[in-house]
């Protein structure tokens, strides 16, 4: 766990053009009725072959929710922000994800999904990433560095509207919920802001998603931040596999294999 980690998740776990074309969907629509999510995650799961259904199929669900404009993916590329609506951290408030049309579209489809007989990896995206749609990272980064309080405000509702999130993705029945931050890469931080990302909001964050998950929901972590974590001294592994939470890439189409204690 202390290697460096590279994150290279395999293409498979993209949505192709080709599979929207043989089920008959647009790149604006993929998100547009719970029977295109069922569609798309199956087509996805028979195409790389794997013995699991993931949702939802990009990392802009919470952002939208939260006011960002998104340029819907094309066959150049997938979701991104259009124009950024925040200019200051200070513009950011309490919303509830699920009250998004998309956000209970996905819901659904993971309830129907388990009643199907699916395994259901869910998708959850850290604030890093949700805010590198919202607003221009120059602007959090010089904000972390002078007011640095304005931020934990921020991690602070982010923190809330995303426990909310899991709470509801994991009564849909969720059998998997990954946690990924791609943004929070600390190679993009940097030692001073990774750090203080993990003081402030990644460890807490994690102890806390876990209380609110049921019994039978896995909370796992993507490899670069489970590797991060160990670099802290703050993430162990048993050899027993009775941990608390799991590590593995959902992208690259592997379930988790093991669990750690954090």
């Amino acid at each position: 766990m202390s290697a460096k980690f590279s994150c290279r998740f395999k293409e498979g776990g993209e949505i192709s053009p080709q599979i929207l074309k043989s089920l008959n969907i647009e790149f604006n629509q993929i998100y547009s009725s719970t029977e295109n999510i069922l569609k798309i995650s199956k087509a996805v799961k028979n195409k790389n072959n794997t013995s699991f259904v993931t949702l939802p199929f990009c990392h802009t669900i919470e952002a939208k929710a939260m006011g960002a404009d998104i340029i819907p993916a094309d066959e150049i590329a997938g979701p991104r922000p259009g124009s950024y609506v925040y200019n200051s951290l200070e513009e950011i408030n309490k919303i509830s994800v699920t009250e998004n049309l998309e956000a209970q579209l996905l819901l659904n489809a993971c309830k129907e999904l388990k009643s199907q007989g699916e395994t259901v990896a869910f998708m959850v995206t850290g604030p890093i990433s949700i805010l590198s749609n919202l607003m221009d990272l120059t602007v959090l980064f010089k904000t972390w560095r002078k007011s640095p309080e304005k931020i934990q405000r921020a991690f602070s509702i982010i923190e809330a509207i995303l426990l909310e999130y899991i709470e509801e993705i994991s009564k849909s029945g969720a059998d998997v919920i990954s946690f990924a931050d791609p943004a929070g890469n600390p190679d993009i931080l940097g030692n001073k802001y990774n750090i203080f990302l993990i003081e402030m909001f990644l460890l807490q964050f994690l102890k806390k998603a876990i209380k609110v998950c049921d019994p039978g929901t896995l909370l796992c972590i993507c490899p670069l931040a489970a590797s991060n974590l160990s670099k802290q001294g703050l993430i162990l592994k048993n050899e027993d596999s009775s941990g608390n939470i799991a590590c593995s890439c959902i992208k690259a189409n592997v379930l988790p294999l093991n669990t750690f204690t954090i």
